[in-house]
This record gives structure tokens, C-alpha cells and sequence, in this order.
């Protein structure tokens, strides 16, 4: 499914566009890619703290949730975030990629039990690798 929407930047600095792409799997394993454009105005130098401010926005709009861990990185030479949050019945493994104006955030959720797991952590693997970051 493909759902697109905007959201506004603090003081008044504008709105960004995104669109987020979601697929799931019979094993109840979901892939999720949203892709947000930053208006040409917006300041995006510090990629550390705009990174940490998103992934702090984003879990702090759900409930039930724990953070296992979280941390900046790089992803193919650019400034990234990595996580991995706690559902109670399933983990979600995720990126936070920022590349010039556009942010990609790449995640699955997928079950703790049984070969579902060992198959999205094998294929989780596969989907963040595949991401090819065009300007």
C-alpha cells in the first residue's frame, strides 16, 4: 500500500511531503519505506541532530513500545540512524537515512517467535541493502 501525506516543521519553516510504501508477508513480517522531502529552505547541516529528533518524534507517537537500542551511523557514506524497537510480540529493525533534502526510513516489524523471525532477519538484510539513494 502507498499512503502520502505532509507534515509541518516547527516554527513555521515549512511543510514536508512523504510517502510511505508498506508490504507484507503471509509470515506477518511488514516492510516499511517512507521517503520525506525537506522544503529547499530547511537547514539539514546538523545530520546527527535532525536524525535524533525524527527517530525521538516518531517513537514518541507510540504506545506499548521500548527502545532496545538506537544510533547514528552511516548507510552507503551518508548519515544514518539505526534501531531496533520492542512491541512485545514483535521487533522492528530500522533505518534512518538522511541524503541532502530527503529523509528514508526503512523498517521491519516481524514476530520474536519461530521461523518467522529467522526468515525477516535473513531478508531484513537483503531490503535495507537494496535501497538505492538517488538526489
Amino acid at each position: 500500500t502507498v499512503q502520502t501525506g505532509t507534515f509541518s516543521l516547527p516554527d513555521a519553516q515549512g511543510n514536508v511531503l512523504y510517502n510511505t510504501y508498506t508490504s507484507g508477508s503471509s509470515d506477518g513480517t511488514y516492510y516499511f519505506l517512507t521517503v520525506s522531502e525537506f522544503p529547499a529552505s530547511y537547514d539539514v547541516s546538523n545530520s546527527e541532530l535532525l536524525l535524533k529528533g525524527e527517530f525521538n518524534s516518531f517513537v514518541s507517537g507510540m504506545s506499548d513500545v521500548s527502545v532496545v537500542n538506537a544510533g547514528t551511523t552511516t548507510f552507503k557514506n551518508y548519515p544514518a540512524l539505526e534501531y531496533e524497537l520492542d512491541f512485545g510480540i514483535s521487533l522492528e529493525t530500522g533505518k534512518l537515512i538522511l541524503a541532502e533534502k530527503r529523509l528514508f526510513s526503512l523498517a521491519v516489524n516481524y514476530s520474536k517467535e519461530g521461523a518467522a523471525r529467522g526468515e525477516a532477519e535473513i531478508n531484513y538484510g537483503r531490503f535495507f541493502n537494496s535501497l538505492q539513494v538517488r538526489q
